[in-house]
């Protein structure tokens, strides 16, 4: 009888185990976030440009936001993370890396 019960819960833990790594395999990871500071990317943006403003220059507003879309679309490639506006971000800032440092750079290579 003894033996039944331990057979009927080794039995039990391994369809537990089957269980679980199906679950693994069809349940999509959750999403890797990072967070990114909008205003302060715009506030370099918008610094350039009224720089080039006045020293003349023509200036290509829908050019630059396309540069920085293609900037958040590009480092979110590369890096395999989510990034959300820094403004929208509730759990700790310390658990979501940073990135805005990481689009400055990628849209300063583009300027040259």
């Amino acid at each position: 009888m003894i033996g039944r019960a331990l057979f009927a819960m080794g039995f039990g833990m391994l369809g537990a185990l089957a269980l679980q790594g199906a679950v693994w395999l069809i349940m999509p990871p959750p999403p890797r976030l990072a967070q990114v500071d909008l205003v302060a990317i715009m506030q370099d943006e918008v610094r350039d440009l009224a720089g080039a403003h006045g020293a003349g220059k023509q200036i290509d507003t829908s050019g630059r936001a396309a540069v920085i879309q293609e900037a958040l679309r590009t480092v979110s490639a590369e890096t395999g993370h989510v990034l959300i506006a820094r403004q929208a971000v509730l759990a700790d800032p310390g658990m979501i890396p940073d990135f805005t440092d990481r689009i400055r750079a990628w849209i300063r290579e583009r300027k040259k």
